[in-house]
C-alpha cells in the first residue's frame, strides 16, 4: 500500500487519486482551506495533516483533530504536543535503527518513515514502517525566508513577495544549472529546500512495509 506526501495545495489538488492510497500527508493548514476541503471529502484513505517544522507561534492541536485521522511528526518537540492523538513520524527522526523505531513506538507512533540512508530495517512488532519509493526530499527547512535575503522584502511575515506565485515555490540554482526548488511558507516566513533531483529507491521493501512517495509536480525540476 501507498503513502502520499504533499507539499503544496497546487500538487494535492493537481493529483489523479491512487486507489492503493491507504494515506495522505498533508500541511496542516490545508485541512481548513475549502478546495482542499471538498477534494478530502471524496477520499478513503487516512488524512494525516503534517505539522510545520519551524514554527514561531504555539499550535493548537485542538482544532484540528476532528477533521484530521492523525497527525504527521516531524521533530522531537511534537513527541510531547501530540501525545494523546494519533501520529506518525516523518524521515527527519532519522530511524536508521531499531532502537529509534522502539523508542518512537514507547512514545505513541504507529508509524514511522524509515532514513533513506538506512538499509531495510528489522520489523518491530506495534509499529509500521514507511519507506520512501520516490519524489523529492526536503534536505533543509529554513526559519529564515531566502526570497527576502535575495530580493528584499518590506512587508515582513506573511509578506507579498511569495503571493505574486500562486505556487509559492522559487528556486536555488548551482553554478551548474542544477535548481533547487523553494517552497516559501507565506505565514511566517518560513522555507522547505528540496533535493534537486527526485529519490528513487532501488532497494528491497519489507512485506507489511508502506510505500511512501513525495508529490512535487514542479515546472523545470530534474525529476
Amino acid at each position: 500500500m501507498n503513502t502520499y506526501l504533499f507539499y503544496r495545495k497546487i500538487d494535492f489538488l493537481k493529483w489523479p487519486v491512487d486507489s492503493d492510497a491507504c494515506r495522505i500527508y498533508l500541511p496542516m493548514h490545508l485541512f481548513k482551506n475549502q478546495e482542499c476541503i471538498e477534494k478530502l471529502s471524496t477520499l478513503s484513505c487516512e488524512k494525516f495533516a503534517t505539522l510545520p517544522m519551524i514554527r514561531r507561534e504555539k499550535l493548537n492541536i485542538a482544532l484540528y483533530a476532528d477533521c484530521v485521522d492523525g497527525f504527521l511528526a516531524e521533530n522531537i518537540a511534537d513527541l510531547k504536543l501530540l501525545e494523546g492523538y494519533t501520529f506518525a513520524c516523518d524521515f527527519s527522526f532519522n530511524a536508521t535503527n531499531t532502537h529509534t523505531v522502539e523508542y518512537l513506538k514507547l512514545r505513541g507512533a504507529v508509524s514511522v518513515t524509515v532514513s533513506p540512508e538506512s538499509s531495510v530495517l528489522p520489523k518491530v512488532e506495534g509499529i509500521t514502517q514507511e519507506y520512501m519509493i520516490g519524489g523529492p526530499i526536503a534536505v533543509m527547512r529554513s526559519e529564515h525566508c531566502p526570497v527576502s535575503a535575495a530580493v528584499g522584502c518590506e512587508s515582513g511575515f506573511s509578506c507579498e513577495e511569495c503571493s505574486k506565485r500562486p505556487d509559492h515555490t522559487f528556486w536555488l540554482e548551482e553554478k551548474s544549472g542544477k535548481k533547487y526548488p523553494v517552497l516559501c511558507e507565506r505565514n511566517g516566513c518560513r522555507a522547505i529546500i528540496l533535493s534537486k533531483e527526485e529519490f528513487r529507491h532501488t532497494g528491497r521493501i519489507p512485506e507489511n512495509a508502506l510505500k511512501r512517495i513525495n508529490i512535487f509536480y514542479g515546472e523545470d525540476y530534474d525529476g
